[in-house]
């Protein structure tokens, strides 16, 4: 394994070799202080705490609905991508984490999904741009977004993507155009997280579909919890040919296994 992914400051400080991505704020809204020793990583736009103190501050769609986690297509509250004050705050938070440690991760960039947002200030910024089509108008918010950050970056700057490598969904779906953000991010991350991982071919899929689309570094995370050990290690003999990294997330606890055992697959 190359690393971890983590919020866990315990599973950080065991890691004896690797990058430790350690979660700053979580999508929860919670915060915690950034670490010296670790890839600091933000939740950007997806954040509970804000959707209950400040629903007003969430992507609406066309009819006016939030993308709020009380409803079944969501898993967390998802503040608009264009709330410059909100957006504020994020770089605020890149600035502290940078004060750390050099390197920074960004999870949950872009919009929630199609159809978002509608917005009376996204409407009339819409209205005001140069686009005629609502899709590029929305990755040009997002890469905006993204390269504002990473002018504050003086490392490297990992970017979590949807595990979608399908050309264009990432653009459609999210506002994420990978090949616009292709050096303005040095690498992006894909979750391929599973329980039990019972079947592995659609992980090399969808790794291969991501060292393809984008001409960065891609990493693969794994869940570290499989209840056999056996099935993690065909999990990274899956994405390994495709990655340049393979990282297993979860707790210390949930890490000791893949890090204790000497017969662990190997990564690329």
């Amino acid at each position: 394994m190359d690393g971890i992914t983590t919020r866990d400051p315990a599973a950080v400080e065991a890691l004896d070799a690797g990058v430790a991505y350690y979660t700053v704020k979580r999508v929860s809204g919670e915060t915690v202080p950034p670490r010296a020793d670790a890839v600091n990583s933000i939740a950007c736009f997806g954040d509970a705490a804000t959707g209950r103190s400040d629903p007003d501050r969430l992507a609406v769609d066309g009819d006016g609905e939030p993308a709020a986690a009380t409803r079944p297509r969501f898993a967390w509250d998802w503040v608009c991508p264009t709330d410059d004050t909100y957006r504020d705050r994020l770089c605020s938070l890149v600035d502290r984490c940078v004060g750390a440690s050099p390197d920074v991760r960004l999870m949950t960039v872009g919009f929630p999904g199609e159809g978002f947002c509608r917005c009376d200030r996204c409407e009339r910024r819409f209205r005001r741009s140069d686009r005629e089509d609502r899709t590029a108008w929305r990755a040009s918010v997002v890469a905006g977004f993204v390269e504002h950050v990473a002018g504050r970056v003086p490392g490297r700057l990992t970017l979590t993507v949807h595990p979608d490598p399908y050309p264009g969904h990432l653009r459609t779906r999210r506002g994420v155009d990978l090949g616009r953000l292709c050096g303005v991010v040095d690498e992006v991350l894909v979750p391929l997280c599973d329980p039990e991982y019972a079947t592995t071919y659609w992980l090399g899929s969808i790794a291969r579909g991501f060292a393809t689309a984008f001409e960065g570094d891609v990493t693969v995370q794994l869940s570290a919890a499989p209840s056999d050990p056996r099935r993690f290690d065909a999990a990274v003999r899956a994405v390994a040919p495709h990655a340049d990294r393979v990282v297993a997330g979860g707790s210390r606890e949930a890490l000791e296994p893949v890090h204790a055992r000497p017969d662990r697959a190997p990564s690329a």
